[in-house]
């Protein structure tokens, strides 16, 4: 069924960007991506392994914490949008050094440093992404937020590290990642839509280099009626999933369905298209997983979510929720719903 758009319904219109354990581990196998996302088998996933797509014990991230704690969300929001931006790229580049800082002034006192080892210039971005994801999902787990360096290992030998930590002021007048704006964007108000067309001031995440710049789509989301709030944990641990599982497809690969995989958490993220062109692609899933915490994030609310993605011209090309998977669902509070 689709959704009603009621006046409840807040759009996101943003440009198309072209967005466990100390032991957590990942293959790094290579085989062909595939060109249809098909859904996920649950049951291939574990609560140690933030992806079922990487399963090698060889591979390991340490965390060393090494400085002051850090806001929870602006670490979470940055993190996302660099893999959003990684995860539309060509998954078996190798990629130079990282330097990254999110164009979204709320979130830019938090550098995010990628490094290749000291007797290589790149490092592969399939691992790039799985060792942030699996860093990422390491702090969620341990619910520590602070300044920290993770070395990536294979068979015990440095293979890179990633490096998050406060970015000051005087380091801001040195962008060193081109990705990064020149221009602060002015954050959006509830029911404001964004001019695609001015990325100084409206686009949170950075366009990529492939070739599909300037391709817009409409995100819609809405509290759910009888939603739940959330931990922003639980809204960015199924989001960094997402990027990371959907990043080993090809470009512009048809998404026909996707669910974050079960045992990762308490929620699961999903989307699925409309079985009709224009099609759902990887890119717009994409989008449309890294707009969902940067909406909580406007409104100052985490919770369950409905999500909608539209072309410019308002045809609907996909449907997609955030929801609480564990069995039996909490009860509601006071027996009343809790949308907006």
């Amino acid at each position: 069924m689709l959704l009603k758009r009621p006046s409840s319904l807040h759009l996101i219109c943003l440009s198309f960007i072209p967005f466990f354990a100390l032991t957590s581990a990942a293959r790094l196998p290579r085989q062909h991506p595939t060109n249809v996302i098909q859904p996920i088998d649950s049951t291939d996933s574990t609560t140690d392994q933030p992806s079922n797509i990487y399963a090698d014990p060889q591979y390991m991230v340490y965390p060393v914490f090494q400085g002051p704690s850090l806001d929870q969300i602006a670490l979470l929001m940055s993190a996302v949008q660099l893999m959003a931006r990684e995860a539309a790229e060509n998954i078996n580049d190798d990629i130079p050094s990282i330097t990254w800082m999110s164009r979204d002034d709320r979130f830019s006192n938090i550098e995010i440093l990628v490094r290749p080892p000291s007797n290589a210039n790149t490092i592969p971005r399939r691992l790039m992404l799985w060792a942030l994801s699996a860093s990422l999902q390491l702090l969620i787990q341990r619910n520590r937020f602070a300044c920290v360096k993770f070395r990536i290992t294979r068979d015990g030998i440095n293979v890179g590290s990633i490096e998050i930590r406060l970015f000051s002021q005087q380091q801001q007048q040195q962008q060193l990642d081109p990705y990064m704006a020149t221009t602060s964007p002015t954050p959006p108000t509830t029911n404001q839509t964004l001019n695609a067309a001015n990325t100084t001031t409206t686009s949170y995440l950075p366009t990529l280099t492939s070739g599909f710049q300037g391709f817009n789509i409409r995100v819609y989301i809405r509290r759910s009626a009888f939603g739940y709030d959330l931990p922003p944990s639980a809204v960015f641990g199924p989001v960094i999933t997402t990027l990371h599982h959907i990043a080993s497809s090809t470009l512009w690969s048809r998404v026909r369905s996707y669910k974050t995989p079960a045992k990762t958490g308490d929620t699961a993220l999903a989307f699925s298209d409309t079985g009709r062109r224009p099609f759902f692609h990887k890119e717009q899933l994409i989008e449309a997983a890294a707009t969902v915490p940067l909406f909580m994030i406007n409104k100052g609310v985490f919770s369950e979510v409905d999500v909608e993605v539209r072309l410019p011209s308002e045809v609907l090309i996909a449907q997609g929720s955030l929801r609480i998977e564990r069995t039996p669902r909490p009860h509601l509070r006071g027996g009343k719903g809790m949308g907006f």
